[in-house]
């Protein structure tokens, strides 16, 4: 499988590659020519653009921290703490509906209303103090409550509390993960404005590559935890019997590392240039800049 994977995964690759170089090219604003792009023009932006800098660092840690959360982790969580593996495709389909509507409301509420910085500041804080709930909840209430024997959901205190938590908790989250995109185009213009250089895709990329090496590791993370909780030639699967070690590291990969990385958003939003104000002035300069050409 592994071989297969890996082959056919190359194999695409290089046809993406081979159909894209021929359009691997910008065109600049104040020459009207298309200029190919360099390392030397990509190590210039990450090291001199701070927008992207502090967008890079504040979304690859998200991502980072949600994908720690694998199928492995769901298993600890529901089979093993709550003792029914069922209970998870149950719970998620009667949370995701209501968390889509959540997050697109969330989305373009605090967007329009206090600019992309700060919708994506209130959505880490409250990301941060839902899932500091939650983490709460599954530690000192009793999840096995949830378990009706029969392989159902049972009504009661824990059940009502894990939904509507986790419904709250993917409104905020999916304000700081949904306005990411548009935070990048912002990222673009505020390097036409620090350079006169219009370069959408460049942002792309570098956001995606550094983005895909840092989440990358997020196995990594989960491996070397259950690693060190004794699970070093297996993981654990729904006939692995209970024990708090168990509990903590499925209770952390959840909802611990997700707090810990949305920490990093505010750190990285404390640096972040592109309030809602200067962003009105960068787009004063674009303008300036495109009537010129």
């Amino acid at each position: 499988m592994w071989i297969i994977v890996a082959a056919a995964s190359a194999a695409c690759t290089a046809i993406a590659v081979i159909s894209i170089a021929p359009k691997d090219r910008i065109e600049f604003f104040g020459t009207g020519k298309p200029v190919k792009l360099g390392l030397k023009d990509y190590w210039d932006t990450l090291k001199n653009n701070r927008a992207i800098q502090m967008l890079v660092i504040s979304a690859s840690s998200d991502k980072l921290a949600s994908a720690a959360k694998t199928s492995v982790i769901t298993v600890i969580m529901f089979a093993i703490v709550a003792g029914e593996n069922r209970l998870s495709g149950i719970l998620t389909g009667m949370t995701t509906v209501p968390v889509m509507i959540l997050s697109v409301l969330c989305v373009g509420a605090l967007a329009t209303k206090l600019g992309q910085r700060k919708a994506m500041l209130y959505g880490s804080i409250g990301g941060i103090v839902f899932n500091a709930l939650l983490a709460v909840l599954w530690l000192f209430g009793n999840p096995s409550s949830m378990n009706n024997g029969n392989g159902g959901l049972h009504w009661g205190f824990f059940a009502v509390a894990h939904i509507v938590l986790t419904v709250i908790v993917g409104g905020f989250q999916g304000v700081s993960g949904n306005i990411v995109i548009p935070m990048t185009a912002d990222c673009a213009d505020y390097e036409v404005y620090r350079t006169g250089k219009y370069v959408p895709g460049m942002m792309g990329t570098l956001f995606s590559f550094v983005d895909k090496i840092i989440s990358s590791l997020a196995p990594l993370i989960a491996s070397l935890m259950l690693s060190a909780i004794g699970f070093k030639t297996e993981v654990p699967d729904i006939n692995t019997p209970y024990s708090t070690s168990l509990h903590y590291v499925g209770v952390f990969l959840s909802y611990g590392i997700v707090i810990i990385g949305l920490l990093f958003n505010l750190v990285a939003l404390k640096y972040y240039p592109l309030t809602k104000e200067k962003m009105e002035e960068i787009q004063e300069k674009v303008a300036e800049i495109k009537a010129k050409v």
